[in-house]
């Protein structure tokens, strides 16, 4: 796995809609999503299931304790891809964002963060 998505989320639901749908169309899919939902209720379960039926290897977890570093955390323990990115739950990448990274890095073995 080369990168590894933490979206961290609460009392969001298109927006990270418009997220996942902007990883469908990566042409880079080296990639896990892990949604760490801090809501109450089940409104991401089909987001989630939307992102499994289209291939994405989707891990959601949930967090009871809302917080966005206490989300990221979690994530962050269960994340397994070489590089880790942290998008905002109101983002969408174009459909050469992870390829045009991977690249980037790549081209930089030295850089490290």
């Amino acid at each position: 796995m080369t990168f590894s998505l933490i979206l961290a989320t609460v009392d969001r639901t298109s927006e990270p809609e418009r997220f996942v749908d902007s990883l469908i169309t990566q042409r880079q899919r080296s990639f896990e999503l892990l949604v760490v939902d801090q809501n109450d209720d089940d409104r991401l379960a089909p987001l989630v299931d939307k992102a499994r039926g289209a291939g994405l290897q989707v891990t959601h977890l949930r967090q009871q304790r809302r917080g966005l570093s206490a989300a990221r955390n979690v994530g962050l323990a269960a994340a397994s891809g070489t590089w880790v990115a942290f998008p905002d739950d109101d983002c969408w990448y174009e459909p050469s964002t992870l390829a045009e990274a991977l690249n980037v890095l790549q081209s930089h073995p030295h850089w490290d963060g």
